[in-house]
């Protein structure tokens, strides 16, 4: 601490830190995630120009190769043929970026149990004081986290080990793609003079410009201002993101179980669009089938279901259905979607969107059996799901899937029920196909 006055005022200042890591902060940053997903699904596409976002009509995630071409995020799909012609188009698959995410968290917990998964392609984690159990550097942790992500991933990350989240995140934007940048405590301000101000994780275009016209360019500058200053011009929140960058960590990680879902949603955009009732029910199955999932891995059932249809002209069409019980059997609810689907369907109209939210969700565990015979057969159904789940896990989110999704996965040319019988036999596994 040194003493400084300021209007007659004696104030307190800390210096920047003099020891490399009081705490060790680690930030995890996928490199173009979901285009990084994709390849690693389809190791063809390495080293080419891929692009996500092709139902959407515009660039949401791209590779580097793609990023070579001058192609950037938010670009129309027309702007990105121009750029480059031989550009690869995908559509976006949240299910397999959200279980690349999960498995990108359980290889970091192999390193340390206290972690924020702060959004699909990124995660801090406190790593202080794992240098004695794991025999390793900080340095070497990193390094070794970044090399079994790459290996059980297939795709890169870049990493930020720092003593606060703010200077972790800060790092790991420094070096991309596959880098790794440590900021030692002693070396803080070295660091921040290499950045502009509005490259801080929370400081927005509004921000940056009001701190110009303070006089502030670099993250440097900001960093050097005494207390009392910041408190006189900014509320709490950019005080933090102060203390932070001059590396007292006062943000915590969040790592706190998550507040309980209300509900489970799950939707699609196809392009061109489509009449056609048996891919419409097809696309229904499978977002029946993605809720229902997601509702089981967090232990939930639900006791409403909705769905609708979406026209070429964005007329939404659905109904609401409360159940009998609560589920997450795919079966018990496409039942009731595949009697009602006549109601809203339109012969006539050209859909391009269909959507299916599982909600009233409660503990899948208090869930009531009213007969003996459906207790019986819900619990074969939930044994045959828990097996279902571990294979599309171990073997990829569609290796199997309802009957009635397979009209689908045809159209997208994905893998055909026939493949997955000859994988099943390969490996001794017996495939389930349309349950009754």
């Amino acid at each position: 601490m040194f003493a400084y006055t300021f209007n007659g005022l004696k104030y307190m200042q800390k210096p920047f830190l003099k020891f490399d890591f009081p705490k060790a902060i680690l930030h995890v940053d996928g490199d173009g995630f979901f285009a990084g997903c994709e390849v690693a699904k389809n190791p063809s596409l390495r080293g080419k120009p891929v692009v996500v976002g092709r139902e959407r009509g515009m660039a949401l995630a791209l590779t580097y190769e793609a990023k070579a071409f001058g192609i950037k995020r938010g670009m129309t799909i027309s702007e990105v043929r121009r750029l480059c012609p031989e550009v690869v188009l995908l559509d976006m698959d949240h299910e397999s970026y959200e279980l690349f995410s999960g498995r990108m968290n359980s290889i970091l917990s192999r390193y340390t149990s206290d972690i924020e998964r702060y959004s699909v392609d990124e995660s801090f984690a406190d790593i202080t004081g794992m240098r004695l159990p794991l025999k390793m550097s900080y340095e070497e942790i990193a390094l070794h986290l970044k090399k079994t992500l790459r290996e059980e991933l297939g795709m890169t990350f870049s990493i930020g080990v720092a003593p606060t989240k703010v200077l972790a995140k800060l790092a790991s934007n420094f070096k991309k793609p596959d880098g790794l940048t440590m900021i030692r405590g002693r070396y803080i301000e070295d660091f921040l003079e290499k950045f502009l101000i509005e490259k801080v994780w929370g400081i927005g275009r509004q921000t940056s410009e009001y701190m110009r016209k303070l006089g502030i360019t670099t993250t440097l500058e900001f960093a050097n201002k005494d207390q009392y200053w910041v408190e006189s011009h900014f509320s709490k929140p950019y005080q933090e993101l102060w203390r932070e960058l001059r590396g007292e960590s006062v943000m915590k990680l969040k790592t706190g179980e998550r507040e309980p879902y209300r509900s489970l949603m799950r939707t699609r955009t196809f392009t061109p669009p489509k009449n056609d009732r048996k891919f419409l029910l097809s696309e229904l199955s499978r977002h029946v089938e993605v809720v229902c999932a997601r509702a089981r891995e967090h232990g939930l059932a639900g006791k409403s279901v909705s769905f609708f249809l979406k026209t070429q002209s964005f007329r939404y069409a659905g109904l609401n259905i409360k159940l009998s019980r609560a589920t997450n059997i795919p079966e018990e609810i496409l039942a009731f979607i595949s009697k009602s689907l006549d109601n809203i369907y339109d012969t006539h109209a050209l859909y391009r969107a269909a959507g299916v939210t599982l909600y009233d969700l409660a503990d899948n565990h208090i869930s009531q059996m009213d007969l003996f015979d459906t207790a019986l057969r819900i619990e074969k159904l939930e044994h045959i799901y828990e097996e279902v789940d571990e294979l599309n896990v171990r073997f990829g989110k569609t290796v199997v899937h309802l009957a009635s999704s397979t009209h689908l996965f045809h159209k997208k040319k994905l893998r055909a029920p026939e493949r997955d019988k000859e994988d099943f036999a390969r490996i001794g596994i017996p495939m389930i196909g349309e349950i009754s």
